[in-house]
């Protein structure tokens, strides 16, 4: 393995030590700090000062603000993002443990988020009877059922969703 990608290996395993969840975490400081050994090298020796440009990709607008807000975190500061023409992805100047920070964390919020908008879409058309009378060929018999608990978050989400009239006057017209 050449130096450069040592280094990585050990940047991402510094960031998933100090971002990880539980088990993970605990993991990735394990091989952390048996690498570290092996190679004779310190936390100080791949966090580096040294801050360069790096670019974030996204999907939408969502992914974008998300994106945003994630780096915005992550440098605690505003500041010095910036993006060219109309690609789909912004710049930053920062370290390369930030930036690794920043992926880590940004995998999780993805994830997170994807979850909350499902569930969102499943309250929206719930509230607004957006489905026909009675079940069709087109539903799935292997999606699971809800939990208890989920079908009470989806009522919570209902009864905060403003009503929505659809003018049927427009329609005979």
């Amino acid at each position: 393995m050449s130096d450069a990608a040592l280094r990585s290996k050990l940047a991402k395993l510094l960031a998933l030590a100090r971002q990880g969840i539980d088990g993970e975490r605990v993991n990735a400081q394990e091989v952390l700090d048996r690498l570290l050994t092996e190679h004779g090298l310190r936390v100080s020796d791949i966090e580096g000062d040294e801050e360069r440009e790096f670019s974030f990709r996204y999907t939408d607008k969502w992914d974008r603000k998300l994106a945003i807000q994630t780096v915005c975190r992550v440098l605690q500061r505003r500041t010095g993002l910036y993006s060219y023409g109309r690609s789909k992805a912004f710049y930053a100047t920062m370290t390369v443990a930030q930036s690794l920070e920043v992926d880590l964390t940004l995998n999780v919020y993805r994830k997170a988020f994807e979850k909350e908008r499902e569930r969102l879409w499943l309250a929206f058309i719930q509230k607004h009877r957006l489905f026909p009378p009675s079940p069709g060929e087109d539903e799935d018999p292997n999606e699971p059922e809800l939990t208890r608990e989920e079908a009470a978050a989806l009522v919570s989400m209902m009864r905060v969703m403003s009503d929505v009239t659809v003018p049927r006057a427009a329609l005979t017209d």
